[in-house]
């Protein structure tokens, strides 16, 4: 039997206070300081992008992508390590995602076996993630606001 998550709060500020995002994280990494994670809900005004294109995101800078790399340690035991890459554009953030989407392109595999190749090839490919930051990339209204650059 599996324990439940631990309590993870939950944010919901008002429009006004979500136009600038960084201010509501702040408050946020301030109100709970000793929580891992938090959730931030939009308030119900607030629309998301309704396409995926992000290229007007193309030149904001991942300051510091984080290369998740795994190692066993002993027969059913891992290691796990961030480490810290070189700074880089969203633009070559996708080029790069793009990449490792073509080179692990699975088709055919049922969900068991796909999940555990999964796994076995974070031994050999380590992720690159690109989400700690500060800012979002997020879009109208908050395109013009200094929460976006």
């Amino acid at each position: 039997m599996s324990k439940p998550a631990p309590f993870a709060p939950t944010i919901t500020p008002t429009m006004e206070e979500f136009m600038d995002f960084e201010k509501v994280v702040l408050k946020a990494r301030m109100d709970y300081p000793n929580v891992g994670i938090i959730k931030i809900r939009p308030p119900p005004e607030w629309k998301p992008r309704k396409s995926k294109d992000y290229s007007d995101a193309d030149s904001i800078v991942i300051p510091t992508p984080i290369k998740q790399v795994v190692q066993s340690t002993s027969p059913g035991a891992y290691a796990q390590l961030n480490i810290e890459q070189n700074s880089m554009t969203v633009a070559e953030f996708r080029k790069l995602a793009e990449q490792k989407a073509k080179e692990s392109r699975i088709e055919g595999l049922d969900v068991e076996k796909l999940e555990r190749k999964f796994w076995i090839s974070l031994l050999f490919n380590p992720a690159i993630y690109g989400a700690d930051m500060v800012r979002g990339l997020c879009h109208l209204p908050f395109h013009n606001s200094h929460s976006c650059h």
